[in-house]
């Protein structure tokens, strides 16, 4: 009887353990996901801001980013929360522009 009660007992806890390990495994791989698909969502939007350039909406788009740049004052947001966000840093955004806007101006002088 207390080998069965012993077996039965030590089954309960490898099964929990295992449990535990798979739910911590899909936390991480969904929190690695987030990030990942982040990282794409913000490439993403680079390339949407040189197609915009390349249409020739570049400085309609650095006004428009300046507005919400006025709305969205506030960057108190933590390192993680930093990652996993889809868009990249709207003064990241307004210097590339505003680069590719000036090597324009000079190539046409």
């Amino acid at each position: 009887m207390y080998i069965v009660d012993f077996l039965i007992e030590r089954r309960g806890f490898l099964w929990l353990l295992i449990r535990t390990l798979i739910y911590i495994f899909l936390f991480y791989f969904a929190y690695l996901s987030q990030i990942t698909l982040a990282v794409n969502s913000r490439t993403n939007e680079y390339k949407a801001d040189q197609f915009a350039y390349d249409v020739g909406f570049g400085d309609d788009l650095v006004s428009a980013l300046y507005m919400l740049q006025k709305i969205n004052i506030s960057n108190k947001t933590t390192f993680l929360n930093k990652l996993r966000e889809s868009h990249p840093h709207i003064a990241k955004r307004i210097g590339k522009l505003e680069t590719m806007l000036e090597s324009e101006e000079t190539e046409q002088e």
